[in-house]
C-alpha cells in the first residue's frame, strides 16, 4: 500500500509538495528507476551522513532535481542528478526528495520544512 507525506514550508505553512510518495523497503533501492510517471518521492534513510546517503539514477528515464534535508528537516543541498549517475551529498543529511528536474517548486537551500503524514507532522522522533 502507498504512503504519502505532504510537504510544508515550516514558516509560512505554504503547502509544496500535496502528495510525496514515501519509498520504503524495496522501494528505496528502486526509487525512479523504469517509471515514467511525474511524481515526487519522500526517502527517510534513517540515520544522517554523506557517504552512506548516497543514490544512484540507473535505469531512471529523466535527470532527478534532488533535495536533501538534515535531520531536523532542513534543506542542506539541492542537485540535479542525470541517469545513470551515482550522487553523494556534500552534507550530512537524512531526508531525500526527489522529483523530475523540470518541475520548480521552490525549494531554497536553508528553507525548513515539514512532512505531514497521516494527519501528524513528523520531526526526527516521529517515524514516517
Amino acid at each position: 500500500m502507498k504512503r504519502f507525506v505532504k510537504i510544508v514550508d515550516k514558516k509560512t505553512g505554504k503547502v509544496i509538495v500535496e502528495k510525496a510518495e514515501i519509498q520504503e523497503g524495496f522501494k528505496k533501492g528502486v526509487g525512479f528507476m523504469f517509471r515514467k510517471e511525474e511524481t515526487c518521492l519522500f526517502f527517510d534513510f534513517g540515520r544522517e551522513g554523506k557517504k552512506i546517503n548516497g543514490i544512484h539514477t540507473f535505469f531512471c528515464p529523466f535527470p532527478l532535481k534532488c533535495v536533501f534535508l538534515d535531520k531536523d528537516f532542513v534543506i542542506k543541498e539541492i542537485a540535479i542528478v542525470e541517469p545513470f549517475k551515482l550522487y553523494f551529498p556534500k552534507n550530512n543529511v537524512r531526508y531525500l526528495i526527489e522529483f523530475p528536474y523540470w518541475w520548480n517548486l521552490g525549494f531554497k537551500e536553508g528553507q525548513e520544512i515539514k512532512a505531514i503524514s497521516e494527519n501528524k507532522p513528523t520531526d526526527n522522533k516521529t517515524k514516517i
